[in-house]
């Protein structure tokens, strides 16, 4: 029996192989140790830093350092999908905090309804999970209370949904702290 030798496409396969499995490799890494992006609205400052508050404390009780945390801050809702989209491949997960509160015109319909759609197509075009704590309200005392440090703040329920479905998709069924 003769014994064959390697050729060039033998090589080729090899390397292919190996690319496949770096590709996997980085892939799991980067959800092991995952970086999450922020995108806050800061129309209303003070509602948005609660928000955040909120959010970047549920991330350190899950362990997700400082270093792997980027915000961003968009001057209104509207404009957080089209920051999330120039940013989809640099985070393994968002979450997109801000606040739209209700007034005389339809404005906040057409604003609300926009941002939510894109979000959610962005997420799943992208199969990238992204929280939404944006908050709806109809006064500021109610987007006060939605945003309370000390009650059940929007941004730390947007930010363990977001580690929620990125567990799933590492096939983790771990609960996240809150």
């Amino acid at each position: 029996m003769k014994k064959k030798g390697f050729n060039d496409k033998d090589f080729s396969i090899i390397k292919d192989l190996d690319l496949g499995i770096a590709k996997r490799e980085t892939i799991f890494n980067r959800l092991k140790n995952p970086k999450i992006g922020i995108v806050v609205s800061s129309y209303y400052a003070d509602i948005a830093r609660d928000l955040t508050f909120g959010a970047a404390e549920v991330l350190k009780k899950n362990n997700i350092p400082r270093k792997n945390i980027i915000i961003w801050n968009a001057p209104g809702i509207l404009e957080i999908p089209v920051m999330i989209a120039k940013n989809i491949h640099s985070c393994s997960a968002f979450i997109a905090l801000g606040c739209v509160i209700k007034g005389e015109t339809p404005h906040f319909d057409l604003i609300s309804k926009t941002t939510i759609k894109a979000i959610m197509d962005l997420s799943i075009k992208y199969k990238k999970p992204i929280g939404n704590g944006i908050i709806t309200c109809l006064n500021k005392k109610q987007a006060a209370e939605r945003s309370d440090r000390t009650k059940k703040n929007k941004g730390g329920e947007a930010a363990r949904a977001a580690l929620s479905v990125l567990g799933g998709f590492k096939g983790e069924t771990t609960q996240w702290s809150t």
